[in-house]
């Protein structure tokens, strides 16, 4: 059950994105990292990888807080 509503969420983020309702920031790589995760340089990794992320939206995002 949990996995359905989990997936209707996926499709339904997917066609607000492809509408151009929302923003949506995510990793562009899978990641490599397990929930408790302790190795700090595949924490930091990531941590750099969806910092660029954000930077490459930002002027979206900007220009969607004005409007």
């Amino acid at each position: 059950m949990r996995n359905i509503r989990y997936n209707n969420q996926l499709a339904l983020i997917e066609q607000m994105e492809a509408e151009g309702r929302i923003l949506v920031i995510r990793p562009e790589k899978p990641i490599v990292v397990d929930r408790m995760e302790k190795n700090v340089k595949k924490l930091t990794d990531l941590y750099n990888e969806g910092y660029a992320c954000a930077e490459k939206v930002l002027g979206r995002l900007i220009d969607s807080l004005k409007d």
